[in-house]
């Protein structure tokens, strides 16, 4: 399952996945369930007005992703979602 979701980062598809996003991240992932609820929690601390989405103020928190927002804004609104957020948040497979 992980190298599915190595397949849809490098594609860019990783944006539709949002449009099917809800509160958390979905299974598909590839993430341990100890994984995805360390990336929904600090996603939630970020999001300081609760709205859902991190802008690139609330990014700030993680330099790590504040110096990639660009990129990991795949669909250019200006904000992360969380499953933006996440693959920021996610290693790289291997």
């Amino acid at each position: 399952m992980l190298h599915h979701f190595a397949w849809l980062r490098r594609c860019g598809l990783i944006a539709i996945m949002a449009l099917a996003a809800t509160a958390s991240l979905p299974a598909v992932a590839g993430l341990s369930a100890v994984d995805r609820e360390a990336i929904e929690a600090a996603f939630a601390r970020a999001d300081a007005n609760g709205d859902g989405k991190l802008s690139r103020d609330e990014a700030q928190r993680f330099p790590e992703i504040a110096a990639r927002f660009d990129e990991l804004d795949r669909d250019h609104d200006g904000f992360l979602s969380l499953i933006e957020f996440s693959v920021g948040a996610t290693p790289p497979a291997r």
